[in-house]
């Protein structure tokens, strides 16, 4: 109902592009445009306020379509609450104005800003002037102070290949949105191909070409039209009139424009090729399926979706990614689709949503869009570079030859040109594990990602102390990694053996073992990592052989009460069920008159309890009187009507093995029902119905 009403709305805007009602609309937005701002602007901490896209330069804006989008700069550090915080504004704001679409994709840190452009393709895109148009409303001009570096003939193309795989998994997400109506997609579809027809200019011209303001749009396009089929230039011609009169009559249709799409990829990627002597295409081979089931069970689920005109690959080597934080590649086999003609978009979405029920967590599916060219199938990999800024960069060495050698793949014959690539890319990871594990930021990693994390950096370690050989290793799996540093290093066999099985068990949410080996792993990265920057052998690993194989905190869990029985010996009852025991439970009796000391004197008898006694009332004199009594080095504390879940223990002692610097954690409160009358409780009553929330 809700996309019903929507394309609705759309059919009218459209038809409202005129005098007296464009004004109008104009001026619905400049009024968005000024309360956004202004709330902005009373947030502390804002930097600077930018307007970006087709609203910032040039006429051409579908007015009552286009979003309305900026770019939020505050200082100091990167934090997610702050961008919460943003976006916890704009929801509201949005109620008024349903254009404005800033949320926390486009808010950056004035601190980590400058090495994150640096490090990741992404941001260099979304800041290349010749793409992305921007216009400053509040604060100091931050994107002022950017240059993008002058590109050699290698290196521009690799950024060629780069922003056309980066537009391929766009459009795939754009066609295959169900959110979008049919006007915005072919809106979005027409900048995509602007921007890569603008792409071709530019390696046309050695890089030399003028960036392509708002307000010219389209002229890419017209220019790049002469060189193509008669068949594309028809739907081509039959877009450009489209968009000249505003989408409101209907020339073409989605599959028809993505096929021009891509046919404009592969000109562009053909071109750059040729310039700079080729690059090869993906090492991969036709999987044997009695040797992997997964894979025949792919195949045959494929089949069934999208008819038997297909062939799946394993690629042979893992993705190096640009961020280290980008480790879902680990442990997932890859596959490559490669269809026999081009799939629809019909087809894509079938294959979408088979890999996001089916193969979330097990594997990874690309399909080949051309040589050297792939895009993911899961959305995710694209959201992750909208909603964080980071990038995973699926360039495999198509030159190298994987060879298994004492349970480890090895690369041979690796060309100079990719390993300089791969060189590149793990001096990048280097300075990312080294901010991760040596200067304190574990403590910003998601806890689901953690356990890849630990076996990502291993590997990338491992291969930059391998870069240099003829052949190096590059292992594939954390099984690879734990066979590794069994030959090569003097760490414990049992210890990795443990870590290991802790390992592939959290893969299959089995169990949180692992997070009590985490100290020790810690240690051994920031050991490799040290000896690696000195130049030294593997031989100083031994170090963390002194180290306990797990570490474990212990913990105080302090119950503060008063005149709450009741909910006191329910509290006491699901303590004693969590999966991590307390060492010590400690219940502050605030000054009760009723039956307290009698219901924790019952429970002592299943579980020792300390009662504490203090009269002095006020919540702060009771978890002082708790604090002061307990013995652990974690205080867990809990209200008498709370009821703690069965991994409550266990995930506070993981955040602090996680990260030396987190001092205090605090979790998630779910509210259940009570017979209790206060007007929290009824709130909570009516808002839930008759089940718990």
């Amino acid at each position: 109902m809700r996309m019903l009403l929507k394309r609705a709305a759309v059919f009218v805007l459209l038809r409202l592009q005129f005098a007296p009602f464009r004004p109008a609309l104009r001026a619905f937005y400049a009024l968005a445009i000024r309360a956004a701002v202004w709330r902005l602007r009373r947030m502390p901490g804002v930097e600077a306020v930018y307007l970006a896209g087709s609203l910032a330069g040039g006429d051409e804006v579908l007015w009552g379509v286009s979003d309305i989008d900026f770019v939020v700069f505050l200082r100091g550090r990167e934090s997610d609450a702050v961008r919460q915080r943003i976006e916890t504004r704009f929801a509201a704001l949005r109620l008024l104005f349903p254009v404005l679409g800033a949320d926390r994709r486009a808010v950056y840190f004035v601190d980590d800003f400058p090495v994150r452009h640096a490090e990741f393709p992404i941001l260099q895109h979304l800041f290349d002037p010749a793409f992305c148009r921007y216009r400053l409303l509040h604060g100091r001009d931050v994107i002022a102070d950017l240059a993008l570096p002058a590109l050699s003939a290698p290196e521009r193309l690799e950024s060629i290949l780069w922003k056309m795989k980066y537009w391929m998994e766009k459009a795939i997400l754009i066609v295959c949105s169900r959110r979008l109506t049919e006007v915005q997609q072919k809106y979005s579809l027409f900048k995509a191909m602007d921007d890569v027809a603008q792409l071709g200019r530019i390696q046309s011209t050695g890089g030399g070409a003028p960036a392509v303001a708002a307000a010219e749009r389209g002229r890419a396009l017209e220019e790049i039209r002469p060189q193509l089929k008669p068949a594309e230039a028809a739907v081509l011609e039959a877009l450009l009139r489209e968009r000249r009169e505003r989408f409101r009559r209907r020339h073409t249709d989605l599959d028809a424009l993505l096929d021009l799409f891509r046919a404009l990829v592969a000109r562009v990627v053909g071109a750059a090729r040729d310039e700079t002597g080729g690059v090869a295409a993906p090492d991969s081979a036709p999987v044997e399926l009695a040797d992997d089931p997964r894979a025949a069970a792919i195949l045959q689920s494929l089949r069934a979706e999208l008819g038997p005109v297909l062939e799946l690959r394993r690629l042979a080597v893992p993705p190096i990614t640009a961020s280290i934080t980008d480790c879902d590649g680990l442990d997932r086999p890859a596959y490559l689709l490669v269809p026999a003609a081009p799939l629809r978009i019909d087809a894509l979405r079938r294959l979408k949503r088979y890999q996001e029920e089916e193969l979330r967590d097990t594997a990874m599916l690309f399909v080949e869009a051309g040589a050297a060219l792939i895009h993911a199938v899961s959305s995710e990999m694209m959201e992750h570079w909208l909603y964080t800024p980071r990038t995973e960069e699926h360039l495999w060495p198509g030159a190298a030859r994987p060879q298994r050698e004492g349970g480890v793949t090895r690369l041979a014959g690796l060309s100079p040109a990719c390993r300089e690539r791969l060189r590149a890319k793990l001096a990048t990871n280097l300075r990312q594990i080294r901010r991760l594990f040596v200067a304190g930021e574990l403590d910003l990693i998601h806890t689901a990602m953690h356990t890849r994390l630990v076996f990502t950096a291993l590997q990338r370690l491992i291969l930059a102390r391998e870069l240099d050989r003829a052949d190096p290793a590059l292992p594939a799996s954390s099984a690879e990694v734990v066979a590794y540093l069994k030959t090569h290093t003097p760490v414990a066999p049992a210890f990795l053996d443990e870590v290991a099985a802790e390992h592939a068990r959290a893969l299959a949410g089995a169990g949180a073992g692992i997070h009590a080996c985490f100290p020790k792993l810690h240690e051994l990265v920031r050991v490799f990592l040290g000896a690696l920057d000195r130049g030294e052998s593997l031989e100083r690993l031994a170090a963390v052989n002194d180290l306990p194989d797990r570490a474990r905190l212990t913990i105080s869990a302090v119950v503060i009460t008063r005149n709450r029985c009741a909910y006191l010996s329910r509290c006491l009852e699901a303590m004693l069920r969590v999966d991590r025991a307390p060492d010590e439970i400690l219940v502050v009796d605030n000054g009760s008159t009723d039956a307290t000391r009698e219901v924790v004197e019952r429970w002592s008898a299943v579980r020792p309890i300390r009662y504490i006694l203090e009269p002095a009332l006020g919540v702060a004199r009771a978890r002082n009187a708790g604090s002061r009594a307990a013995r652990g080095e974690i205080l867990a504390f809990l209200d008498d009507d709370a009821v703690p879940t069965a991994g409550w223990l266990a995930a506070l002692e993981h955040a602090f093995l996680k990260s030396r610097t987190i001092g205090i954690v605090g979790g998630a409160i779910h509210h259940f029902r009570n017979d209790r009358d206060d007007a929290v409780s009824t709130y909570y009553r009516l808002q839930e119905g008759p089940e718990p929330c």
